[in-house]
């Protein structure tokens, strides 16, 4: 759990940490967030920037003792934001215009998803913030990373993950925000494109379409077993999983 940190100066309202509430873990949980900084620093040689943590410490949450973590805030906005702002807008130019600032960030946070499997970690679209103007990417919450393993116990990045990732996301975040199937489409071949661009891997589709598969199922089985009322809707987008990106050149003879 997250909550935002904001000034107490109230002329500005200004965002000044972030903190990170872990309640089903006291020290173990403080470990696992500092250590899969220091790990991911390690791997990647500083190439991949984090938010910084400023400080830790206990506390009590509905009476059981938990744990807090302080970072400092990322820069800029996440792509859930820039869908949401998309999805505000009628059609027109300024929805064309905020899909193409969409898109740049698409296919910046795909390359840089492609240079963290160079040392084979995984991501997910959610967990980078980017900036716009620079085109600069931070990664938060990196104990989310995916490390995969080999039959030898050696780290192994699986594109198939980050692509499946990716368009589950943009499916799921395209129902409840609102963008047309068209862009859903469009972003879909850039981040391909971009992502398929900065990696020598050859992805399989088979593997894509299983692990977006799996993770849409498991939003299906939340649905039934705790709001039935959304079942019809996890099911449409897992129809829907299997008909993105049909026609890419890019994946034609996998």
């Amino acid at each position: 759990m997250e909550t935002s940190l904001a000034s107490n100066d109230p002329s500005k309202g200004r965002v000044v940490a972030v903190i990170k509430l872990l309640v089903h873990g006291l020290d173990n949980g403080i470990t696992e967030e500092l250590s899969s900084l220091e790990w991911l620093l390690l791997q990647t040689k500083c190439d991949i920037k984090t938010t910084a943590p400023l400080a830790v410490g206990r506390m009590t949450w509905d009476t059981k003792p938990a744990a807090v973590v302080t970072y400092q805030v990322a820069p800029g906005v996440s792509l859930y934001q820039l869908m949401k702002q998309i999805g505000r807008l009628p059609p027109g130019p300024a929805r064309r215009d905020m899909l193409s600032v969409f898109n740049a960030g698409v296919q910046t946070v795909a390359r840089t998803l492609a240079r963290l499997h160079t040392h084979s970690v995984e991501g997910r679209p959610g967990t980078e913030y980017l900036e716009c103007a620079t085109g600069h990417v931070t990664m938060i919450d990196t104990t989310t990373l995916h490390c995969s393993l080999d039959e030898n116990g050696e780290p192994v990045g699986v594109p198939e993950r980050d692509l499946g990732h990716f368009m589950r996301m943009l499916r799921r975040a395209g129902e409840q925000y609102g963008p047309a199937r068209q862009e859903m489409q469009e972003s879909t071949t850039d981040f391909v494109e971009a992502y398929l661009g900065n990696t020598a891997a050859s992805p399989n589709v088979q593997i894509i379409r299983f692990l977006m598969s799996c993770s849409a199922l498991s939003f299906l089985n939340y649905a039934a077993l705790s709001d039935q009322t959304k079942v019809e809707m996890q099911v449409k987008i897992l129809q829907d999983l299997f008909r993105l990106g049909e026609g890419w050149t890019q994946l034609d003879g996998m």
